[in-house]
């Protein structure tokens, strides 16, 4: 058996849903998100490239079946307020618009959708799984 607990720090889970409406939350927490955290310590962890023990490990995991995730059913749902965020630089007609810098038409609008669970804590598990890498728990 192989489970991960992630307990959200600040007690609130951002991330938009990416099947629904712009200002619906995704809960849960989905399995790729888990997988890219663990990516990144890797890579945090390896310095300039992640090492090949940690390379397998999370190659080893991409073939396991979907995890069982456990945390609270119905969280309390909650949309911030508009935000003006920067617009990332393209090349063509918005490279220009990227230059001035604190102009209106360097910012677009974003909302961050936001779950605030009772229980603060998401376990991923996958229940029948054997030969679990070590490395996994370092990452």
């Amino acid at each position: 058996m192989l489970a991960v607990r992630c307990e959200l720090l600040l007690g609130s889970y951002q991330a938009a849903d990416p099947f629904g409406p712009a200002d619906s939350v995704e809960w849960p927490p989905h399995p790729y998100r888990l997988h890219a955290a663990l990516v990144a310590a890797a890579c945090e962890a390896g310095g300039a490239t992640p090492g090949e023990d940690a390379l397998a490990a999370l190659r080893w995991l991409e073939t396991q079946p979907p995890p069982a995730i456990t945390c609270s059913v119905a969280p309390s749902r909650r949309t911030a307020a508009r935000s003006w965020v920067p617009r990332n630089p393209t090349r063509g007609g918005e490279w220009d618009r990227y230059l001035k810098a604190g102009t209106a038409m360097n910012r677009v609008d974003r909302t961050f959708p936001t779950a605030l669970p009772e229980d603060p804590v998401v376990t991923f598990t996958w229940p029948a799984v054997e030969g679990v890498p070590d490395v996994l728990a370092g990452l």
